[in-house]
């Protein structure tokens, strides 16, 4: 796989080099038939029309091209030329983006959207262009929850749980907050590490849990959503360069304005994946108030801690995200 990779890429720089071409690789771990491949399908259909506008892109879904860590640093040096990642993976090259993983920062998936799509843009354009990453639209994958062997309808009961983290420090810190045991492991890891054991449970969107079939391996789904999951769709700084002034108007335009519906499919299907595993194996563990508000009252203190611990331009973001929460009337166009 990695030789393949190695070839792909190769291929792909000597072609553009040599040819001019604008067909160009647009990579994701997310798996086909998700909104975020549906969204990334609408954007390649809709900019691979006639005019000067014209972008040709290749989906590569399912991190056909390597995991978004490698895939970061293979855009960064130009041969990779978009990617719809985690905010959690940019935040290696932007760690201001960290703020975003913090738990029960916004009151929904409607204000988390409103909000970056205004003060986000702002915010975290300048730190991934510094990285050689040009923001494109951020774009929401999902509500987080927890899927373990055992019910975690209180904090407490995640104590010595060998949770998948993700790879990145605020990830493993979370889990650590919690009494558990962290692995950290990238996304094509996950499913064979339910499988032997390594790990016993995980934080992650309905989508993963259901199409990725983590529900056969962690049965216990607890609905906590805790934290959302913020994907962000990125170029190449030196490939988006090269675009003429049409192409990169009509790439930006094109992927904006897909946005409404590609959020929308989320939300619907969230609900609906919902339904599903209550019809499945699964048990699926729904909050009391009580059991809620153990939830974040106990995040509450993992949030003002790596806040604190987090770097400057990293508490400046989160200070703006929350001056736009409370006055969110000005980010209206």
């Amino acid at each position: 796989m990695r030789l393949l990779r190695t070839i792909f890429l190769i291929c792909w720089s000597a072609t553009a080099a040599t040819a001019g071409e604008k067909t160009a690789p647009l990579v994701t771990a997310a798996p086909p038939g998700t909104p975020w491949v549906h969204y990334l399908e609408a954007i390649q259909a809709s900019v691979h029309g006639p005019g000067a506008g014209h972008i040709a892109l290749d989906i590569y879904p399912s991190s056909i091209l390597g995991g978004e860590l490698h895939a970061i640093q293979q855009m960064r040096r130009g041969r990779i030329a978009m990617g719809l990642f985690t905010t959690t993976s940019l935040a290696a090259v932007a760690p201001s983006l960290k703020v975003l993983d913090l738990p029960f920062i916004w009151r929904d998936q409607s204000q988390a959207s409103y909000i970056l799509d205004r003060a986000g843009q702002r915010i975290f354009s300048p730190p991934l262009e510094r990285a050689g990453i040009v923001l494109i639209a951020f774009n929401p994958s999902g509500v987080h929850h927890m899927a373990a062997r055992r019910p975690l309808t209180v904090p407490e009961m995640a104590k010595g749980l060998r949770p998948r983290a993700l790879q990145a420090n605020i990830s493993l810190a979370f889990w650590r907050s919690l009494s558990a045991n962290p692995v950290a492991l990238a996304y094509p890891d996950v499913t064979p590490s339910l499988q032997t054991g390594l790990i016993d449970g995980l934080s992650i969107e309905l989508q993963s849990i259901y199409y990725g079939e983590y529900y056969k391996f962690a049965p216990h789904i607890t609905l906590t959503g805790h934290a959302l999951e913020v994907g962000a769709l990125v170029a190449s700084k030196s490939w988006f360069d090269e675009l003429t002034p049409a192409q990169q108007e009509n790439l930006l335009r094109t992927a904006r304005d897909h946005l409404a519906s590609s959020r929308a499919e989320t939300r619907a299907l969230e609900q609906e994946l919902i339904e599903k595993l209550r019809a499945s194996e699964a048990n699926v563990h729904d909050l009391s108030p009580a059991e809620r508000l153990a939830w974040e009252s106990r995040l509450a203190r993992f949030r003002a801690d790596m806040v604190n611990s987090l770097g400057r331009e990293a508490q400046a973001a989160i200070a703006r995200l929350q001056e736009a929460q409370a006055n969110i009337a000005r980010w209206r166009p």
